[in-house]
């Protein structure tokens, strides 16, 4: 009895020792994780570039290359959270360790963000139809295939679908305005564009080709539509990596920098971004691609 319950005795001192040494093992662990700077990537809900919700939740191209450059950079604890421009444009000025892969550099936010060297470059909004009315838009190209968009918008016989208050181009933008709002124009919203060009409620619409392809995706048809390029229009824009304009954003940029200089992590966004592409558009990236690398 005596040896029995000698053994028992013996059982529970090592197991509560087994676990106080797993407390403090695990304890140190979460200091130490504790102890990283923290950097809080702030992304808008934008699919694809970001996904917010759903299946593909996180699985954006931006979304990707985020998690790429998070796994780069261990020495920082990453913090992913979904946030429209204008907050984090607030918490870019506000706090340090704010960053982002979606801003575009301009001198507006140059005064509070911090941008990296150039690592993505995509297509910009060109004009999305669907492939069994390609025929119909063929008057309107140019030699180079190119959509001439004063011409096109003045089409009586095509309705055009139009996103209020859409921010497209400086081009696109400017060109709705001259022609104002006429009878062919139609008013959508921005998240149901493929299905309105699927069922014929409108013609044609302007938008990027990734989006344009995960909208067709979702309907099952992501070969239905082809996207055109806008004579006069840029053909892509490039962008790359932000934090806020303060010690800690700007050391993260520059650590961002060495990364850029030293790996591919161009090649690998556009392993992710052309994911995205419809065929037409694909063999123009990467036609453009290649000419950007001679």
């Amino acid at each position: 009895m005596r040896n029995g319950w000698g053994s028992r005795l013996w059982g529970c001192i090592v197991i509560r020792f087994l676990c106080l040494l797993g407390l403090l093992v695990g304890g140190s662990a979460t200091l130490w994780a504790a102890d990283k700077p923290v950097i809080h990537w702030l992304s808008p809900n934008f699919p694809p570039v970001f996904i917010a919700d759903g299946p593909l939740k996180r699985q954006g191209y931006g979304d990707q290359i985020v998690r790429y450059m998070s796994e780069k950079l261990p020495d920082y604890r990453h913090v992913p959270a979904t946030a429209n421009l204008t907050r984090t444009y607030n918490q870019m000025k506000l706090h340090d360790g704010v960053c982002s892969v979606a801003l575009f550099e301009t001198p507006e936010r140059a005064a509070f963000a911090n941008f990296s060297d150039d690592v993505y470059h995509v297509m910009t909004n060109r004009v999305v139809v669907m492939n069994r009315n390609l025929h119909r838009f063929k008057p309107y190209l140019n030699a180079a295939g190119e959509v001439d968009i004063t011409r096109l918008l003045t089409a009586s016989d095509l309705a055009v679908g139009v996103v209020p208050d859409r921010f497209y181009s400086q081009l696109i933008n400017d060109t709705l305005k001259a022609v104002g709002m006429p009878d062919n124009m139609v008013v959508i919203p921005f998240n149901r564009y493929g299905a309105l060009l699927d069922h014929g409620r409108i013609d044609y619409t302007f938008g990027f080709p990734a989006e344009a392809y995960h909208q067709f995706s979702k309907l099952g048809k992501a070969e239905a539509f082809v996207a055109l390029p806008i004579a006069g229009e840029a053909r892509f824009q490039s962008g790359g990596f932000s934090c806020s304009d303060k010690p800690l954003g700007r050391k993260v940029i520059a650590e961002i920098n060495r990364l850029i200089a030293t790996e591919e992590v161009s090649a690998v966004y556009d392993a992710f971004y052309e994911q995205w592409l419809d065929a037409r558009s694909l063999k123009d990236y990467r036609k453009l691609r290649a000419a950007m690398q001679r």
